[in-house]
């Protein structure tokens, strides 16, 4: 028993906590979520060099990485992949005032998919120096900088999910010269009469014991094909 622990009310085998990410939130994740996580985490990580950094959050805009500080828990496997993430929001908490002046500390909330979990309420920085929102005294504006951070990470996103159409997009006009496809309007049905076209024409005879090799690449290219008219990427 001394192998397992209990994270948000998961039992894990402490193996397995050394890959996963210390601040998120697993009593909102299922045990199946869990396992995703794991698995994506135990990939090897993305480089990381940090080009910004507001409290305890450091940014790595050349590959897209976002990284939280935590100096509590052993294994520190809080970096997070930008192009997963839905949402980020920045809240305040713990006011007080001090010479007339109000100061809060600064927290992230984040919401990430392909594997979902949350992290919340982050404290990425303490006794910060806050503003009265002029337009409502019973709130306070976010300081600047950490509005900045917020532009930052999302425009880093927003960048990251750019690369990635964009290769989708070169994957899928390989495919199509691949399989004698050319312009956005066709069937499946004209899919699946070229596979067969060329499962036939690169046979054991015309290329050698690589036909099988031709085979894999010929069925995988359609079936990429397939899928963009079932998801109406054609249209």
């Amino acid at each position: 028993m001394s192998d397992l622990k209990k994270k948000g009310g998961h039992t894990i085998c402490v193996h397995c906590l050394q890959y996963l990410p210390s601040l998120i939130d697993y009593s909102s994740a299922s045990g199946t979520e869990i396992r995703e996580i794991l698995d994506e985490f135990k990939k090897d990580n993305k480089p990381f060099v940090e080009t910004h950094t507001y409290g305890l959050i450091q940014l790595d805009a050349l590959n897209g990485v976002l990284h939280l500080t935590d100096n509590i828990s052993r294994y520190d496997n809080n970096f997070f992949d930008l192009s997963k993430l839905q949402e980020i929001s920045f809240g305040v908490k713990n006011l007080y005032m001090k010479n007339n002046n109000i100061y809060a500390d600064i927290t992230v909330s984040m919401l990430f998919q392909a594997p979902f979990f949350i992290i919340r309420d982050f404290t990425v920085k303490k006794n910060v120096k806050c503003k009265k929102n002029p337009n409502n005294n019973t709130e306070i504006t976010m300081p600047e900088p950490a509005l900045l951070m917020q532009r930052e990470i999302l425009n880093i996103r927003n960048g990251c999910l750019t690369k990635i159409n964009d290769k989708v997009d070169e994957i899928i006009e390989k495919a199509k010269v691949a399989l004698y496809l050319y312009g956005d309007r066709f069937s499946v049905e004209d899919i699946e009469q070229r596979r067969n076209m060329l499962l036939s024409m690169f046979n054991e005879e015309s290329v050698g014991e690589d036909f099988k090799e031709y085979h894999q690449l010929i069925n995988n290219y359609a079936t990429l094909l397939i899928q963009t008219i079932d998801k109406g990427y054609d249209e």
